[in-house]
């Protein structure tokens, strides 16, 4: 029997892989079996939810948080390593929302980490270092190798803490090391590729140059497998029709179905404001009747949400939760199918800088991106403003697929102007789905296949 060891570290490597189908395409092989590693505090959910003979969860520790000092430290100066301006952001970020004199110290040594981050040669010396000299986290993987003897490692969040040590383990050991990008932003915003493995897989061509500049990946080592997680949406069968999604969510299916997408943490925590312009619009017949649907971030717990006021306002938090901690949602096969749904219906898609826009250019919806934090301004690092200059989305903005709007009434004029032509911006939504998605289907089925090439 030919063992995979993959690593389910969040709820998107867990969409990605095994509600696509890059399992099944693995299990296909009736010699393969996989052993996937997950939090302990997880396994029974999984247990449930994925019957399949030849998959195996494993417990394992997160180390992506709860650290040593020094490993902590080390972790910060090799995510600062990474050149893009996602991460002098949100280094910046750090102070001026925690100002004090231990941030000010902080930043005085980020700013050079940031700049020595554009060459390669110290991009080198981290990962030298990182695999050297931090070897505490070895043994945690050891247990697992001599339990199951893998041939093969696939580590499905490469940047991520437990990832990190079982790519080190699978060097140190000789095991066949394949990385697996999970999302757009990863290689610019979550951290340095800090183990080059043999193979890494990413999903889009933008993500493909990413992992040149900033990974340092020979080219000939990367693999364009596209995004398993949008393989369905072009599929007939998981289609519903506006009234089954309206009648699922509570909505007169008569009035126009506006969709805010609330972000993450970074560039939001509460999108009352923008709601109650919007709801303030409908109300006095700026805009015709319509229901805005706030759907929460399903990573995020929502936490402040003041819509007493707002009488065309209704509230979704997609997924269960699985555990204790911050964001440990879990979404289904029937939220990802509603999801898309609701996408195919929407008149307008509303987000403040999020992956909702690229999900939305599929089904060639007009997005009205929100670079405004309603009535209240708040300063550069507090506001949805600076989430609008990371790496990853100022290339969504170049592509024109978008209307960005900056104040209450560029708000209300877009809604209004995709509503009575939902053609504009389209050519862009075009770019945005070559460029960032790519060919739609049969993804999860040729990262499968080039998975199996190399056990």
């Amino acid at each position: 029997m030919k063992t995979i060891l993959l690593t389910l570290s969040t709820s998107a490597e867990v969409k990605n892989i095994m509600r696509t189908s890059v399992i099944t395409t693995l299990l296909q092989d009736v010699d393969v079996r996989i052993i996937a590693c997950v939090s302990a505090k997880k396994i029974e959910f999984y247990q449930k939810q994925f019957l399949y003979d030849r998959v195996i969860f494993e417990p394992i520790i997160d180390l992506e948080y709860g650290q040593s000092n020094i490993r902590t430290f080390w972790r910060s100066l090799s995510y600062n390593s990474v050149p893009s301006e996602t991460v002098r952001i949100r280094s910046n970020k750090q102070f001026f929302d925690h100002p004090s004199f231990f941030q000010a110290l902080a930043l005085i040594w980020k700013k050079p980490v940031w700049i020595f981050g554009h060459t390669r040669i110290w991009r080198e010396c981290v990962r030298w270092v990182e695999y050297n000299l931090f070897t505490e986290d070895a043994a945690i993987w050891k247990r697992i190798f001599e339990k199951y003897s893998p041939d093969i490692v696939v580590a499905t969040n490469p940047v991520h803490g437990t990832n990190i040590a079982l790519m080190k383990y699978a060097r140190r050991t000789h095991t066949k090391l394949i990385g697996y990008i999970k999302t757009w932003d990863n290689l610019s915003s979550k951290g340095l590729l800090l183990v080059k493995p043999d193979i890494l897989i990413v999903p889009n061509s933008v993500v493909q140059n990413d992992a040149v500049q900033f990974g340092d990946m020979l080219c000939e080592q990367i693999f364009d497998g596209g995004c398993p997680q949008y393989d369905t949406y072009l599929d007939p069968a998981e289609y519903m029709s506006r009234e089954e999604v309206c009648e699922k969510i509570g909505v007169d299916p008569n009035k126009k179905f506006l969709l805010y997408c609330m972000g993450g943490v970074m560039n939001q925590d509460d999108p009352s404001e923008h709601l109650m312009m919007l709801d303030k619009a409908i109300e006095d017949g700026r805009l015709p009747a319509a229901t805005i649907l706030l759907r929460a971030h399903p990573k995020y717990d929502v936490r402040i949400l003041k819509l007493d006021q707002c009488k065309h306002v209704v509230f979704q938090q997609p997924g269960v939760k699985v555990g204790d901690a911050i964001g440990e949602w879990e979404l289904g096969a029937d939220d990802i199918k509603l999801m898309l749904n609701m996408l195919r219906h929407a008149d307008v898609e509303y987000n403040t800088g999020s992956t909702m826009t690229l999900e939305s250019a599929i089904f060639d919806r007009p997005i009205v991106v929100i670079g405004f934090d309603g009535y209240t301004k708040r300063p550069y690092y507090q506001s949805v403003k600076h989430g609008l200059d990371v790496t990853h989305y100022r290339y969504v903005l170049s592509t024109g697929g978008v209307v960005r709007v900056d104040t209450e009434g560029e708000l209300i004029s877009a809604t209004l102007a995709y509503l009575q032509s939902p053609v504009i911006c389209a050519e862009g939504r075009k770019k945005i789905v070559t460029d960032l998605i790519g060919a739609i289907g049969g993804a999860g089925e040729r990262i499968g296949r080039k998975i199996l090439e190399h056990v």
